[in-house]
């Protein structure tokens, strides 16, 4: 006997997130509570989120702004914005503050940014329906770039802006603000304990090594001009304050020898460094502290043995230098901060007006569906 079975088909109804479950407030009237949202709110969940996303992105661009114009009205005389001029140590320690503060603020954002796009990428139910409909399935509660190709074009094309703006957040936001420090371009002059009872009419003309000859040099009647107020190092100090490539604390530099005797002048230059250029290919500006040790040994040699310091075969007993503040700034570009605002906009923009695109609810959770028989077809909606 012949018996034909049915396959029954049982609906596992999912439970309702927006409970009907109402609450009293203080004079009496009821509202239904969110429970998506944990509170007495008429949008909750994704959509509650969306717009605080939305007030965060427009505040940050409010702040970009705010950021601008005040940098704008501080201008220096070269045309650079300028946050700060002054202490090298302050300039660092405010360098850091702003640079956490911009971190902070692109965090925000682009995890408002980051919120919307996986809104977007996410199916409703229609989507669901459509997909089902020619027999296709989409990914549901998690971030999904399968399902770019599934959703509707217009929220393909916000999602894609909103990935792209995020490139020159990653890239810009950081170097918006950026540090300069002001280097020294000095002279390096021998001479021995004598230099010290010297007057200006003595250095009107300095016998110069390099060219081999008398030259009217203007940082030699300064130093004599200022010799109460040169500081006197030690061969360990001299070589320590003037062995970087970038100078900032001293200028030129007279290198005290007693081995030193002096025929047609009491003092001679015997080099002259200039500040390196960007990208410039050249040895070190600082290779006369070493220079006659890097020829035989290496180049720290003339660190382990200080009491025994030679320059241009001369032994060094002590320098006096000109000490100069640190001048430091913090500058602000504007340009990158434009190219900041403006992907700032366009985010601020499409988080706002995401929600519209997204009117049936996303579905998060749905129901299952088994059909007795046949245990492959399980849908998840």
């Amino acid at each position: 006997m012949r018996h034909d079975v049915a396959l029954d088909t049982i609906e596992l109804a999912s439970l309702r997130h927006d409970s009907d479950a109402s609450v009293s407030t203080e004079n009496g009237a009821t509202r239904r509570r969110d429970r998506r949202c944990g509170g007495i709110w008429g949008v909750g969940g994704w959509k509650m989120t969306l717009y605080l996303g939305s007030i965060t992105s427009f505040t940050v661009l409010v702040l970009n702004v705010v950021m601008v114009c005040w940098a704008n009205f501080r201008r220096s005389d070269e045309g650079h914005s300028v946050l700060y001029s002054g202490d090298c140590g302050r300039a660092k320690e405010i360098g850091t503050g702003v640079h956490v503060l911009i971190n902070a603020l692109s965090t925000l954002l682009l995890s408002a940014s980051n919120f919307a796009m996986q809104c977007l990428s996410a199916p409703t139910r229609s989507d669901v329906d459509k997909a089902h409909a020619r027999n296709k399935w989409l990914d549901i509660g998690v971030p999904s770039v399968r399902n770019l190709w599934r959703i509707p074009r217009s929220r393909l094309v916000f999602w894609l802006c909103l990935a792209l703006t995020s490139v020159p957040i990653h890239m810009f936001y950081n170097s918006t603000v950026y540090s300069t420090i002001a280097v020294n371009a000095y002279d390096v002059y021998l001479a021995n304990s004598s230099f010290t009872s010297l007057t200006e009419a003595d250095v009107q003309n300095v016998w110069d090594f390099s060219t081999r000859k008398f030259l009217s040099i203007p940082s030699a009647p300064r130093l004599v001009q200022m010799m109460a107020d040169l500081e006197r190092l030690s061969p360990d100090a001299c070589i320590s304050a003037y062995k970087t490539t970038f100078q900032s604390k001293y200028a030129s530099v007279v290198l005290i020898s007693d081995a030193f005797t002096p025929q047609n002048t009491s003092v001679i230059r015997i080099y002259s460094v200039d500040v390196p250029s960007a990208g410039e290919d050249s040895e070190d500006p600082y290779t006369w502290t070493c220079e006659q040790y890097w020829r035989w040994e290496s180049r720290d040699s003339c660190k382990t043995d200080p009491d025994n310091w030679m320059v241009d075969f001369h032994h060094i007993d002590y320098c006096v230098a000109e000490r100069t503040p640190e001048k430091c700034t913090l500058q602000y570009s504007l340009p990158l901060a434009i190219v900041v605002i403006c992907v700032n906009l366009v985010k601020a923009v499409i988080i706002c007006i995401t929600p519209v695109f997204l009117m049936s609810r996303i579905t998060a959770r749905g129901h299952v569906t088994r059909v007795l028989g046949a245990p492959e077809y399980l849908h998840v909606l």
